[in-house]
């Protein structure tokens, strides 16, 4: 089955902020047939948010949920999900103030709990990285919880000096869903559509299509139209797959 696409929500925060049904419309015009919700569903219900993406026809393919949430909040956020029909979650950044040794010992325990739970609900988790976690060895430590999902960052991954191939290759068994994002070619080395930075995204397509089932873009920030941005990257991805 082909690989499918879907796009971060992160990436078009503010279109959703002033039209978000509309936005979302535009997304699946564009060729996305899945999203990955931020931690805001933009005020809806789960039912609301749910009939929105039908409408639309974009599936609620997983969900990044902050750790304060999944730690203090988690059966209502299991409640949400599970009514939404999303059961793929993943815990996407740790606060700085917990970026220290005892800070990923406790992180590792909270996440073991949270996974347990969600699990005999029927609910796949996971752990989405950035940069810092790289440069201070700690990623592998954390992809070692068995059965917990790696969310790979390709963007993140290169810019802490690793090769996006070869972590995507290592942990194959870990993965279902890459970040796809580039970086400019210059020195500041900033966000970029897919496809018009330095990052070899042909390489990372074609050695992991067997195994991963969707390819999320996103694109933190950038000058310019989201909706322009998540296009240019959509059209050269799609053209690959």
């Amino acid at each position: 089955m082909k690989n499918q696409i879907a796009l971060q929500l992160y990436t078009v925060r503010k279109p959703l902020e002033e039209d978000f049904e509309g936005t979302l419309r535009k997304v699946a015009s564009i060729g996305f047939q899945g999203v990955e919700l931020a931690d805001d569903w933009g005020g809806k219900s789960p039912e609301a948010l749910k009939a929105i993406l039908q409408s639309v026809g974009l599936v609620p393919v997983s969900s990044h949920v902050a750790l304060e949430r999944l730690e203090n909040q988690l059966d209502d956020v299991i409640d949400q999900h599970l009514r939404l029909g999303c059961h793929t979650i993943y815990c996407p950044y740790l606060e700085e103030e917990r970026q220290t040794a005892t800070g990923y010992k406790e992180l590792i325990t909270s996440l073991k709990e949270i996974q347990k739970k969600l699990e005999k609900k029927g609910i796949s988790f996971g752990y989405h990285h950035h940069d810092f976690e790289l440069y201070s060895n700690q990623l592998e430590a954390i992809l070692s919880i068995p059965s917990l999902l790696a969310e790979l960052d390709v963007y993140w991954l290169q810019k802490a000096g690793q090769d996006p191939v070869e972590w995507v290759s290592r942990y194959k068994h870990k993965v279902r869903h890459v970040h796809l994002k580039d970086m400019t070619n210059d020195d500041q080395e900033f966000f970029a559509p897919v496809g018009t930075g330095k990052i070899n995204i042909d390489a990372i397509l074609e050695s992991s299509t067997s195994f991963v089932e969707w390819w999320i873009v996103e694109q933190d920030d950038g000058e310019g139209d989201p909706l322009v941005w998540i296009e240019k990257s959509y059209t050269f991805v799609n053209e690959r797959l």
